[in-house]
């Protein structure tokens, strides 16, 4: 039985190989030489099934599917006093929640206190100028 899984790009398949294959009969003693010297420094092993090429890893069963797109309006809101932009949102539904991932852009210092020390009337901000990963989840969306 095969589990299907939804992804959104292809950052994370292993799109496989192939790699050389050697047959020992027509190795010569300089080869060996050469195969023990890369194990050795590598860690690397000779695979001896045979001149030529052989595959690896390649993916199977991957079906590539296009869902039609749905216009619809903004659904992730600025709620938090330290969110200024969103940007690369990721949501998938599973196990009865829809799960969410999005960058954000933390709000840039503004200017605060008046330098000596004590506060001033303007407003006293958090120095954040860097951005972050969020997670939120939702049984409706």
């Amino acid at each position: 039985m095969s589990e299907t899984q939804l992804f959104m790009d292809w950052i994370n398949v292993d799109k496989g190989g192939i790699h050389g294959t050697l047959d020992p009969e027509r190795i010569s003693d300089e080869g060996w030489r050469i195969i023990e010297r890369n194990k050795k420094i590598w860690g690397l092993h000779a695979d001896l099934s045979g001149h030529g090429m052989k595959s690896r890893r390649v993916p199977h069963g991957v079906r590539i599917t296009i869902e039609k797109a749905r216009k619809s309006g903004p659904w992730l809101q600025l709620d938090r006093a330290w969110e200024e932009k969103i940007h690369f949102v990721t949501v998938i539904h599973e196990d009865g929640k829809y799960r969410c991932w999005y960058g954000v852009e933390f709000p840039r210092p503004r200017e605060a206190g008046n330098g000596s020390g004590q506060d001033s009337d303007k407003e006293q901000r958090v120095d954040f100028d860097r951005s972050g990963l969020c997670y939120a989840e939702s049984e409706d969306g």
